[in-house]
């Protein structure tokens, strides 16, 4: 099955190849929005274009079964989908 890690949304794309040489075959980063204005709400320090970008990095080393990115937050309104 291989090795399986929550990780933070600030990896650099050498930290993604790097878990991914290390034989890390599962990860689910800690993006809980794409929306600017959600990450704002919530003290994220981030920002929806850096969650996309390590989604991107991410996809590049592992396949749809490897990475594993639940989008979920109660009470979202219109302007955070």
């Amino acid at each position: 099955m291989g090795d399986f890690y929550e990780v933070k949304a600030n990896l650099t794309r050498v930290q993604v190849s790097a878990l991914r040489a290390a034989g890390v075959t599962r990860i689910q980063p800690g993006i809980e929005s794409l929306s600017d204005h959600v990450l704002k709400l919530i003290g994220k320090g981030t920002c929806g274009l850096r969650n996309v970008q390590l989604l991107k990095w991410c996809r590049g080393v592992w396949d749809r079964r490897g990475l594993e990115y639940p989008l979920r937050l109660p009470r979202r309104d219109a302007r955070g989908l």
